[in-house]
Parts: structure tokens; C-alpha cells; sequence
């Protein structure tokens, strides 16, 4: 909320509004195929009701809310005053030849970056939080990076984020086996060659290209690409961030990140021109959560009565791993796992 410049305790109202800002976009995201697709005549009352406040919501903080507050962008630091003020011009230059944004693209922008900071994120933070709360020895090895990172250069962003590595290494693989979008929709606008070589090197039997003829629908599987064991090897299915680390042991010795599969087989942002255009603002949301947690404390599931440890990771799992697609990937029943944030004792 606070990239849109809207505070929690600050949220916009309107008259004879249904929902606040917040409730509408959480409604909006969730029905989003519902609500994108049927005429309000044809919507259960409630989402036609949330389609509307949320409209005039982002139409209200476009005209009124954010220009007043463009004169101080700096200041203020929300996406939503950057993107409005970058649209506010009076070159003509560019007025006539169309690099402005129309109010309806300005809009769909502006719904991009909720639905990667509000839903997406949130759900890859939540799914990291369930997978980690079972993994304590990775919960140790990240928090190594973040204290040594954090204690030395304190919480800035520009110097401490490109450091934390091992914390982005967390998100590229629960992305990885439970990303919250499993496949993606392509179309061909003319004749498409599509280049296998490198896959058809690992197996003869698959073809090295494939043609593709215009107007035809693509829908890669995400979920079934970024788990493949020709590609992430025989323990493709285990959690394992530290896949993704590269140790540099020149002096001083650093680590990076780097995919250890093979090109394009990991895209949860998609890719080419039409690559979420909220992929840096999630990394950074993601990072920043995981990092306040693990600094100084553990994610420790609760077990139930009598629950060994066994059978409480064998729940945890379950749950993390039963899911509805409506419309990105999601828990059914998360509330079936409680867990507490002890202190990590020094």
C-alpha cells in the first residue's frame, strides 16, 4: 500500500463507498478473471460493488491525491506519484507523437504493480514462511548473510539489497516449486522458430526446433519447466536455495546468484518484452520481509497435541502443497498452521 503512497492508517475514501481502498484491490485481485471478463449485470453484488469503488479509487488518486503531491516525489517515494508525474508534461513533442500514457494505460499500470506488490508477493512471502518454518538449518544460513550484511552497513537499501543474495536465493526457489503462476499465454502474431538445441543436447529424443505458424496460443507450464528433473537434476522436487549460489573465492570471497539450469527454464516473471514490469518491486518487497524476520528471529511451526516432528512437517507440506488457482496459485486452508517468531538467542 505505502508504494501507491497510500498508508494503512491513511487509506483514500469516497462517498457512498462499499469497500475501502485496501478491501476493494484485495477483492478485485482475487476475482480478477470474474470480474475482468462478466458485465456487472452478471457479478455476484459484492465484486461488481468492488469493481466500482476500486475504479473510482484509482481514478481519485490519479487526478486528486497524487499530483499534490508530485511536486515532491523525493520525498514522498511512491510508485504511484512517480508514475503520474513522469506522465505530466506539456512537451508537445511527445503529446503528438503518443509516448504519454492514456489515462486507461496509466490505470493498467498502476494495477500490474498492485497485483506484484498486494497478491503475487504476498503469497511468495507466505509461501516461503511455510517452507522455511521447516527448514531451520536454512533459516540459520540466511540469517548468517543478513546479520553479517546488516550489522556492518545497517538498513540501506542501495548498499544492503544487491548484498543479500542468499535471502533472493530464498524467493527464486520457493518460486521455483510453488510459484504462485503456473503458466503464461503467448500468441503468434507471424511464423515462429523455436530453438531447442541446448534441451536436445541433454535428450536426443526431443527435437532441436519447432515451428510455430502465426495466430496459434502457446501455454508453456511454468510449474512442470521449473521442476524438471532433465533440467534441475533428480532432487528437482527438494527445497534447496542454495542451488542457486555462486561462490566467487577470489579475495575477499563473495557469492552471487545464478540460474544452474539451463537458459530459460526459469521465468516465474515471464520474459522478453511483456516481463512483469513489478518483478524488481516484489524482489525487493520479498527480500525486505525475510530479512526483518530472520535477522533475530525464528519461523517455528506450532505443533498440534501430541504431534511429533514428522508428522508436523509432513502438515506443513500438505497444506503448503493443497492449492486453488483463482486466478494465481494458492493455499486452501492456511489457517490450519499457526507459528511463533521466537528470539534468536545470542
Amino acid at each position: 500500500m505505502a508504494g501507491f503512497g497510500v498508508e494503512e492508517e491513511d487509506q483514500p475514501t469516497l462517498l457512498s463507498s462499499t469497500y475501502t481502498f485496501k478491501d476493494s484491490l484485495k477483492v478485485v485481485l482475487e476475482k480478477a478473471v470474474e470480474i475482468s471478463i462478466l458485465p456487472d449485470l452478471f457479478l455476484p453484488k459484492y465484486m461488481a460493488a468492488a469493481r466500482y469503488d476500486f475504479s473510482r479509487y484509482l481514478k481519485s488518486l490519479m487526478i486528486i491525491d497524487v499530483p499534490s503531491k508530485c511536486k515532491s516525489t523525493r520525498e514522498n517515494g511512491a510508485l504511484l506519484a512517480a508514475l503520474v508525474k513522469a506522465n505530466q508534461t506539456d512537451d508537445k513533442v511527445r503529446q503528438a507523437s503518443g509516448q504519454l500514457l492514456t489515462e486507461a494505460e496509466l490505470s493498467g499500470n498502476i494495477f500490474v504493480l498492485a497485483a506484484a506488490g498486494y497478491e503475487t508477493t504476498a503469497s511468495t512471502i507466505t509461501n516461503a514462511i511455510y517452507i522455511l518454518s521447516i527448514n531451520p538449518e536454512v533459516q540459520e544460513w540466511v540469517r548468517e548473510e543478513i546479520r553479517n550484511v546488516v550489522d556492518e552497513y545497517g538498513w540501506n537499501y542501495a548498499t544492503v539489497f544487491p548484498k543479500l543474495v542468499r535471502c533472493l536465493s530464498i524467493m527464486y526457489e520457493t518460486l521455483r516449486i510453488y510459484g504462485v503462476v503456473d503458466s503464461v499465454i503467448r500468441h503468434t502474431r507471424e511464423h515462429t522458430i523455436f530453438d531447442f538445441t541446448d534441451v536436445a543436447e541433454l535428450d536426443r529424443r526431443l527435437p532441436a526446433r519447432i515451428e510455430v505458424p502465426p495466430n496459434i496460443h502457446t501455454i508453456p507450464v511454468i510449474g512442470s519447466l521449473h521442476t524438471h528433473p532433465l533440467f534441475w537434476g533428480s532432487k528437482s522436487l527438494d527445497f534447496d536455495p542454495k542451488r542457486w549460489i555462486k561462490r566467487d573465492l577470489s579475495k575477499p570471497p563473495s557469492e552471487a546468484l545464478e540460474n544452474p539450469a539451463q537458459k530459460d527454464t526459469f521465468f516465474p516473471w515471464s520474459g522478453g518484452l511483456l516481463a512483469c514490469i513489478g518483478k524488481k518491486f516484489s524482489q525487493v518487497e520479498f527480500v525486505a520481509t525475510i530479512s526483518h524476520i530472520l535477522y533475530d528471529r525464528w519461523i517455528v511451526p506450532i505443533p498440534l497435541d501430541e504431534e511429533d516432528e514428522p508428522a508436523l512437517q509432513r502438515r506443513v507440506l500438505s497444506i503448503l502443497e493443497s492449492v486453488e488457482l483463482s486466478p494465481g496459485r494458492k493455499m486452501i486452508e492456511p489457517q490450519k498452521v499457526s507459528f511463533r517468531f521466537p528470539k534468536v538467542r545470542v
